[in-house]
């Protein structure tokens, strides 16, 4: 099932860099569902692929809500004077670099009638974050590498089908071959401040954006990391920001939608904060297609920062929605799954990476 493909993307790969129409399927292009299709079975099929393409995450830094307030509902009880207080922050350094290994499993249920097809998706990556530049501002600009990536979509009981890194371009599986050509060479830079949010590149002297421009550089400021509160935070505190995403309505419109995420600061243990969240959807919503496209937008999530370093170990998401009606009466769509991302020591970062980029991959 192509819709599947397309829902994957939004977490595995750099928001920096978002997909064009059709990700659902590395090699087409949405359509709208074929309204003759003569039996369930093949509206199954038809109607799936021609959902539209999965929503474009938009940085909360071209949000002009204020972000990283604090929620007062949040706050604890307790006398100031007895709470202890954190401020937490990332710590950037020229020449650092960052090593994570991250997992994704997703399960996606369509359903007509009685009729139903499953696919289920694997990606598994190791990524690389080099600290290229500390402006004087705290600004860090920081350059993503991939050492290796491994994708897998099956449907139903069929063979999968698998991509890997590694392999000859003569040997990528036809679904996948649009996707690693844009994977090679991919480099994107990210422009992050130390509470984790992210701000434009600047311009060049002399530079003025069109309004096409200037729209599309809105969308380009993005983070891989949780933000952070602007205050010291006590346990039990929460924090909330707000990001938009684009989604398509129909094939020549599309609507943003706001999304606003609530972060808590769930405990302190020594060096190791651990902080969860939620995310609702804010944006008044009719259509079972659209809502379908925001089924990942909106997953629980839970991060362990080690606050002697400024690093975040650990992150894990956790997605499960149901939608009905998105194609067609009696249908309904399921989706759940995890994401998963880690830490690499520095020994177990360098064993087993194949390729330090996928810009000359090797045959096996």
């Amino acid at each position: 099932m192509k819709l599947i493909l397309s829902f994957l993307f939004v977490v595995v790969l750099p928001v920096s860099t978002p997909l064009d129409e059709g990700t659902a399927s590395p090699d087409s292009t949405s359509t709208k569902p074929d309204p003759a299709a003569t039996s369930a079975a093949d509206e199954v099929s038809a109607v799936t692929e021609a959902l539209p393409e999965t929503a474009t995450p938009r940085s909360a830094a071209a949000n002009p809500t204020p972000p990283g307030s604090l929620d007062a509902e949040g706050a604890t009880p307790e006398p100031a004077e007895s709470v202890t207080r954190y401020q937490l922050r990332y710590v950037f350094e020229p020449g650092q670099k960052l090593r994570y290994q991250s997992y994704q499993t997703i399960t996606q249920e369509a359903h007509v009638g009685s009729d139903s097809k499953v696919d289920v998706s694997k990606v598994d990556q190791r990524r690389v974050y080099t600290v290229q530049e500390k402006q004087n501002d705290g600004t860090a600009v920081i350059r993503m590498q991939f050492a290796h990536i491994r994708m897998q979509l099956q449907t139903d009981d069929k063979e999968p089908v698998i991509f890997d890194s590694s392999m000859a371009d003569a040997d990528v599986p036809k679904l996948y071959q649009s996707m690693a050509h844009r994977l090679k060479g991919l480099s994107p830079s990210f422009y992050l401040l130390p509470d984790g949010r992210a701000v434009h590149p600047p311009l060049r002297e002399g530079e003025v954006l069109s309004r096409e421009e200037e729209e599309t550089r809105s969308h380009e400021a993005e983070s891989f990391l949780p933000p952070l509160p602007d205050e010291q935070v006590a346990v039990g505190d929460t924090w909330k920001e707000q990001k938009t995403v684009t989604v398509r309505v129909d094939k020549e419109i599309k609507r943003d939608v706001r999304i606003l995420q609530t972060f808590r600061l769930e405990s302190v243990e020594g060096e190791i904060a651990t902080i969860t969240s939620h995310a609702s959807i804010m944006s008044r919503l009719r259509s079972p297609v659209v809502m379908a496209q925001l089924m990942q937008v909106t997953p629980k999530g839970t991060y362990r920062l080690n606050m002697s370093d400024g690093t975040l170990v650990s992150q894990t998401l956790r997605y499960s929605e149901t939608v009905l009606g998105p194609l067609g009466p009696s249908s309904a769509i399921n989706t759940y799954g995890s994401f998963t991302m880690e830490l690499l020591k520095e020994e177990s970062a360098s064993s087993g990476v194949r390729n330090a980029s996928l810009e000359t991959p090797a045959a096996e």
